[in-house]
């Protein structure tokens, strides 16, 4: 037997300090809500990630479906279409039956006259129907080309009456062109006048009637 090991002997390390945090303890004991509305938030992510998930898995197995459906539905078709291919004769007789009975296409007919009369007898009575086209307005029915008609003459009318304001004056000897402005009296114009032609004017006044003044005392 190998000899026993020695155990070395472990010094115990002392603690130099120990720390005790205030704000982590505050932190820890205040936070409970905190924690608890985090925890609810990180499970409605997770929630939303694998709806979102199963939601594209879903459209994938619809898509594959549909394009599943849709060409089962081209094999369908197909078998149904070759058998008629496969049948050449009935093509044939289509053919030979449609060369003989040719469309000529749409025969023109004549529309029925609109402007015409017909007379009508039973027994005692006889009656004349005469059917001429019509126009519809919102003024009411009437005959087709009234309304045009009407609206040549009113502007033929309007031509030739011309308001007796708007004719042009014709000048002669006997009236001569300037003879309505010799009559009238020339407007002499008026402005007020200022404080200091006002002055003047009264001093031009004064001095006038001092001057009439001693020519009358000396006279």
């Amino acid at each position: 037997m190998p000899p026993p090991t020695k155990r070395r002997r472990t010094e115990p390390t002392a603690v130099e300090e120990i720390t005790f945090d205030l704000s982590a303890r505050q932190e820890y004991l205040t936070g409970f809500h905190k924690r608890k509305l985090q925890r609810a938030k990180q499970a409605q992510e997770a929630a939303a990630k694998r709806a979102k998930a199963e939601r594209i898995e879903h459209r994938k197995q619809i898509r594959e479906e549909r394009k599943a459906d849709l060409e089962r539905h081209v094999r369908e078709v197909n078998a149904l279409l070759v058998p008629a291919d496969a049948a050449p004769g009935v093509d044939d007789e289509r053919e030979s039956s449609g060369s003989d009975d040719e469309w000529s296409g749409i025969t023109d007919l004549e529309p029925p006259p609109i402007d015409h009369e017909a007379e009508y007898v039973d027994e005692d009575k006889y009656t004349t129907v005469t059917v001429e086209a019509m126009d519809v307005t919102r003024e009411g029915l009437f005959k087709a080309g009234q309304e045009d008609a009407e609206e040549n003459e009113e502007q033929a009318r309007d031509a030739s009456e011309e308001p007796a304001s708007e004719k042009k004056r014709r000048w002669t000897k006997d009236k001569p062109k300037d003879a309505g402005h010799r009559g009238k009296k020339k407007k002499r114009n008026f402005r007020y006048e200022s404080k200091a032609e006002r002055k003047a004017t009264r001093y031009k006044e004064r001095s006038k009637n001092k001057k009439q003044a001693r020519e009358r005392k000396s006279g």
